[in-house]
């Protein structure tokens, strides 16, 4: 499954920081890490020099992120696939449909030998299966170029 990711925020953060443009996004306050931050920017053709000050809160991982966006610390990085949910109930609004891939995606693993074993096997087919019909998902893998359960390089 592919990790793109794009800004998200609660509805009336949105509509307070009247965003029109991407490069509107330099005057909200941000939540990620700034290399992530810098290569959607640079994804939405917000020119570097034109790039947002550093976030004001940071911390490796998505869901702490995307939990201080929904309360109110500002915009964050997640991805439309894993909170796909939470934008389709409303809680969560993607004020802009640029996306970036930041990592190769999520991987299911097992021992090779295993692939085979009934449990594994079918485990693995209902993953795929439900990936492959889950629209996010497929929109996630075009935005990266692949097909969900293609192997990366």
């Amino acid at each position: 499954m592919p990790a793109v990711f794009t800004p998200v925020s609660p509805p009336p953060t949105r509509d307070r920081l009247d965003l029109k443009t991407p490069a509107d996004l330099k005057r909200a306050h941000l939540v990620g890490e700034p290399q992530e931050w810098a290569a959607w920017f640079a994804a939405a053709g917000v020119a570097p020099a034109d790039a947002a000050p550093p976030p004001r809160l940071t911390a490796d991982n998505q869901a702490m992120e995307v939990a201080a966006a929904l309360g109110d610390q500002g915009v964050a990085l997640g991805s439309p696939i894993l909170y796909g949910r939470e934008i389709e109930r409303g809680l969560l609004v993607r004020p802009f449909e640029e996306t970036v891939a930041l990592a190769e995606g999520y991987w299911l693993c097992y021992p090779p030998g295993r692939r085979l074993t009934p449990k594994i096997a079918r485990f693995r087919d209902w993953v795929l299966d439900t990936a492959r019909t889950d629209p996010a998902v497929v929109e996630g893998a075009r935005l990266a170029g692949r097909e969900v359960g293609e192997a990366g390089s």
